[in-house]
């Protein structure tokens, strides 16, 4: 599942001083034009799959409706997608390991614009989608964990969430218009044509990655070590929050799909998103001033309750008002609950073993992903439907509630 559906993605510090690390200023280009390319090109990525699935006839075999057809396909490209990233996670650590970060990362650039040209191209031969597939979760598996440890190990702690909080005031800035603009080129010339815009944004993003110069991580990453791991209490709740939070933003990231059958229009779509992203953006910096000055954890469980309770109001409410009212609640209140997960979560990597820490993160997810997606395909194959997702999601944010940092663990 692309990371875009994130609300604050880990954004390196804007302490911008005279001896300060250029790697810093190229990492942000780096990780602006990634979620760029997400937010405007992949925003849409769910309603694709869908109607592949539903119009393509590939899954015509199973007998089942044109819609869950659509649903089905949608659950067997990210299963796929988490058991290619599940068996390459720690063999591509190795060789993050040999060849270094820089290197990995501008690898799995030149490996993404294969996975998107050949997702434009299933409209030609819907077989690509398989291939397609394979070649993202290998990028995915190679930019992750390298992006996350040398942020990591870059970052200021005491000043983390103001620094995530300013990038991601811009980034939202920027992207707030990406929604309707590619809800408008979908609508005008394809949906397919949406990996075309991806393909200019990764080359750039490839640009900012061929400046970095980062020496090589010799942190040592093995399946006996992460199983070592589990066998410590904290990290098996560490487990349960980041499993949590997956399965959280599983269900935003198809939650367009669902105003998608709802609106029965891709602009429209777009257009709604655009005037959330617009609202919420303007609070998200002092959000992170805020958390920096805050030693109390209040705020982020009321944040976490908020949530929980507007995944089962979703349930409840089905009308173009509500679904904005909801979307704009919802994007305010997780400015402030994300931003506070991801600190916790950047704080716990600090030390010597964070590239084995994002690398083990990486397996948890794609784990949770797996039962997450056949969970998914049950409910529509066995009519349980959206609801049943919406409260899925809602036990998914309580279970982030259980995050601690380092200094809580041995209390």
């Amino acid at each position: 599942m692309p990371r875009y559906r994130e609300h604050h993605l880990q954004l390196p510090n804007i302490h911008i001083q005279a001896d300060s690390n250029d790697n810093l200023k190229f990492l942000y280009g780096v990780r602006v034009s990634r979620d760029l390319v997400n937010k405007l090109a992949l925003f849409f990525m769910p309603v694709f799959l869908f109607e592949f699935g539903r119009t393509s006839g590939l899954y015509s075999f199973t007998g089942h409706t044109a819609m869950v057809q659509g649903m089905i396909a949608l659950g067997v490209y990210y299963i796929l997608y988490a058991l290619i990233a599940l068996t390459s996670a720690i063999p591509l650590a190795q060789l993050v390991r040999k060849i270094g970060h820089q290197k990995t990362m501008v690898f799995s650039y030149l490996v993404r614009l294969v996975a998107l040209l050949l997702l434009f191209l299933t409209t030609t031969n819907p077989y690509l989608i398989f291939l397609a597939v394979f070649f993202e979760a290998i990028q995915s598996n190679m930019f992750w964990p390298s992006y996350h440890t040398v942020l990591s190990k870059n970052t200021l702690k005491n000043h983390m969430g103001q620094d995530l909080g300013i990038l991601q005031f811009l980034l939202q800035l920027v992207a707030a218009i990406s929604p309707a603009i590619s809800g408008l080129i979908a609508v005008l010339v394809g949906i397919e044509f949406i990996f075309l815009v991806a393909i200019v944004g990764t080359l750039i993003g490839l640009i900012f990655t061929l400046f970095l110069d980062i020496k090589i991580d010799r942190d040592s990453v093995s399946l006996k070590e992460f199983l070592s791991w589990l066998k410590e209490r904290r990290f098996r709740k560490l487990t349960l929050t980041i499993s949590g939070r997956y399965i959280n933003d599983a269900v935003l990231y198809i939650w367009p799909l669902y105003v998608y059958i709802f609106l029965g229009s891709v602009d429209k779509v777009g257009y709604l998103y655009t005037i959330s992203l617009f609202i919420a953006m303007m609070f998200t910096f002092f959000i992170g001033v805020y958390i920096d000055h805050s030693k109390s954890k209040k705020p982020y469980f009321f944040s976490g309750g908020v949530l929980t309770v507007l995944w089962l109001v979703r349930t409840q409410f089905l009308s173009v008002v509500s679904i904005a009212l909801i979307d704009v609640v919802d994007r305010l209140t997780s400015n402030f609950h994300w931003l506070f997960y991801d600190m916790l979560l950047m704080r716990r990597s600090k030390g010597r073993d964070a590239l084995s820490y994002f690398v083990y993160r990486e397996i948890i997810l794609n784990l949770t992903a797996i039962f997450f997606w056949s969970v998914f395909m049950l409910f529509f194959i066995f009519d349980f439907g959206w609801n049943s997702l919406f409260i899925f999601a809602s036990v998914g944010v309580m279970l982030t509630l259980m995050i601690r940092e380092k200094e809580q663990l041995d209390e």
